[in-house]
């Protein structure tokens, strides 16, 4: 066949065109054996068992989901080629959704699951949820000499752990579930105890967030542990004891907390954590709780920032005390903290709810961060707000001072993404929205090196409730314009494209529409500044969802798994959903 007489670096890049695209790499499958040989490796590369719940019509669809995902892991577990392409794996993983995927079937058998785990050894990341695939790696993640990027959610780690060996990881992210019946506390030796045993063997570890007792509990529970977990706890269980001075980590850039004491001086043990790592931290995440303005939160922000010289991320989280025991004014607090020494050279900065709405004096209190490039905060949810009315979000109003605050921010920031609290409020058309999605030229004339920016809509359904996904969401990038003549233009004119983004429902797809316009500077005013964005939000991607559904109907096609076109929205990084995780 002329086909096979092709140099195997043009059929490599053919398969590389065609991945990700399943349909597409399972038809390459079928063309031919010199195709097969080379697209199944790329088939089985990202394995993904997040699943459309919404799409999920009662018990012969779960069934048949069920079993093409069991047919999956099957092959991973009695193939170790299949096994040893996999270079990610992720748990089906929705905050209060009723799914439970494979790995936790009736028919998946543990044996089967450990054996697909062993074959799996070329990990380089993975998201991990309660099941026995997820507790034979981190068991054995020493094993696993390429997994570089791990989250766990739903464990704890008294139960399961790795050996006291050496681990290549680089980031890792552990939620611990709140404590359930029959499963061991997380407390203050747990924690110590995972924080040494981490500290002792990652040594390459860069990143770690933890989070202990936050976030929901899975209602299901591993109730046999292969016998070396259990050597790995007795093992973790004195690790506190047996080794106090362990050296810290060398490239450890980031640590992150989610945990809700009492007070904040019962943060003794992550303080200790923070100082014993503050030559190489320079992003940090501190949990400050829901309503933070008092001088007690202030006082404990400062007392880390300060332990800190190269800082140059700071983000907030919502877990930790509840406290007003000195109450402050939200700007004088938020000044405070932009003029301390200790952040003056924040470059990035986040936060769900900085407790005030969005004006231009909020603006001006963030240009003390000279250096800042990258924002990413939410207003505040306030019932007696100006911009409702009658239950409904006044967007015509609340714009003007949305640009506003824009214009007056530093002008150095280049990523901006606002969230908009209203989650008790929504809209009554689609059409309410229009006047967020056309300042995008507008804000980049204000400020000259913002190439990215955001606006994300949290507020309810027409029935009532918050969902995974913000309601409605406007997307500008600044882009490069391209003339007529194909090519670049100089700094004064650049194309803005706006990504539209309208949902009802919170349904995890939406319709999601792009246009562009050039925008132009008056001759006199300095051009843009900086580098553009990457590309059009998700690559231009648009979603019609009435069409999406008269193509399920018409061709009758599962797409609840794994054809899930509205993966590609909810897999944008930069919604922080509103429910804990």
């Amino acid at each position: 066949m002329a086909f096979n007489k092709l140099p195997r670096e043009i059929i490599h890049n053919i398969v590389a065109h065609v991945s990700p695209n399943v349909a597409g790499l399972r038809k390459l499958c079928l063309t031919s054996r010199t195709l097969q040989d080379l697209s199944r490796p790329a088939l089985y590369r990202d394995i993904n068992l997040l699943v459309d719940e919404d799409h999920l019509d009662g018990g012969p669809m779960v069934a048949s989901c069920l079993e093409r995902q069991t047919k999956l892991l099957k092959n991973i577990a009695g193939d170790p080629k299949l096994g040893h392409s996999v270079r990610s794996f992720t748990n089906h993983r929705v905050a209060h959704g009723t799914f439970h995927d494979a790995t936790l079937a009736p028919q998946a058998e543990q044996s089967l699951l450990i054996a697909a785990a062993r074959n799996m050894i070329n990990l380089n990341e993975a998201l991990l949820t309660p099941n026995a695939l997820a507790a034979e790696i981190i068991a054995n993640l020493q094993s696993y000499q390429q997994l570089e990027k791990l989250q766990i959610y739903g464990l704890n780690p008294r139960e399961h752990i790795w050996a006291f060996a050496p681990t290549a990881l680089k980031k890792l992210r552990w939620q611990a579930p709140p404590s359930a019946p029959g499963s061991a506390p997380v407390g203050e030796d747990s924690t110590l105890s995972l924080l040494k045993m981490v500290q002792a063997t990652c040594p390459s570890l860069e990143s770690f967030d933890i989070s202990l007792g936050q976030g929901f509990r899975y209602n299901r529970r591993l109730e046999a542990l292969p016998a070396q977990i259990e050597n790995s706890q007795l093992q973790y269980g004195n690790l506190a004891r047996e080794l106090p001075d362990i050296p810290p980590m060398k490239n450890l850039k980031h640590f992150g907390l989610q945990h809700s004491y009492g007070h904040f001086g019962d943060y003794t043990i992550f303080l200790d954590f923070i100082k014993q790592h503050h030559a190489t931290l320079d992003s940090i995440t501190i949990p400050i709780g829901l309503h933070f303005e008092s001088r007690e939160a202030l006082n404990f922000i400062l007392s880390i920032t300060s332990m800190l010289p190269n800082l140059k991320e700071l983000h907030f989280d919502a877990s930790g005390p509840y406290s007003h025991l000195t109450e402050i004014d939200i700007k004088d607090f938020l000044r405070e903290l932009t003029s301390h020494p200790s952040t003056a050279n924040i470059e990035r900065f986040s936060c769900k709810d900085i407790r005030a709405e969005f004006t231009a004096e909020i603006g001006e209190i963030f240009q003390a961060w000279t250096k800042l490039k990258f924002l990413q905060i939410g207003d505040i949810d306030d019932e007696e707000s100006a911009y409702i009315d009658d239950g409904r979000v006044l967007f015509d109003l609340y714009k003007p001072d949305i640009v506003s605050f824009i214009a007056h921010l530093p002008p150095s920031l280049t990523h901006l993404y606002l969230e908009i609290n209203k989650h008790e409020l929504t809209v009554d058309d689609d059409e309410d929205f229009d006047i967020m999605c056309d300042f995008g030229p507008e804000i980049f004339k204000a400020l000259p090196r913002l190439h990215t920016c955001d606006v994300h809509v949290w507020m309810s359904n027409i029935d009532g409730g918050l969902g995974q996904l913000p309601e409605k969401c406007v997307f500008y990038r600044r882009l490069p314009h391209l003339s007529s003549s194909s090519q670049l233009s100089d700094g004064a004119k650049k194309d803005v494209w706006t990504s539209r983004y309208d949902t009802v429902y919170q349904e995890d797809y939406a319709f999601v529409s792009k246009k562009c316009e050039t925008v132009e500077l008056e001759d006199g005013v300095e051009g843009f500044v900086g580098e553009d964005a990457e590309e059009v939000w998700l690559g231009g991607f648009e979603f019609d969802a009435d069409d999406y559904e008269k193509v399920w109907e018409k061709d009758g096609v599962d797409r609840s798994w794994p054809n899930w076109m509205g993966e590609k929205v909810a897999s944008y990084d930069k919604f922080r959903s509103r429910y804990a995780e």
